[in-house]
């Protein structure tokens, strides 16, 4: 039997509906959880530098903002 924790993380409001969007989940946990379920069977989430990317992008995008 697995346990289950509660984790939290910091997303982009825009990222957030953009992964709503393409899971088809109408609630944030539920888009989070096809999320990770996905990431974890997914042979692409190997590579290094992914998140690098994901974060350099949001930051970009955030100073643009201010």
């Amino acid at each position: 039997m697995s346990n289950i924790v509660y984790a939290v993380t910091i997303i982009s409001e825009d990222d957030l509906i953009a992964l709503k969007l393409k899971t088809g989940e109408k609630t944030v946990k539920g888009a989070l959880n096809e999320a990770v379920a996905h990431y974890i069977k997914c042979d692409h989430s190997e590579e290094s530098d992914m998140w690098v990317k994901k974060l350099e992008k949001a930051i970009k995008k955030k100073n643009i903002n201010i």
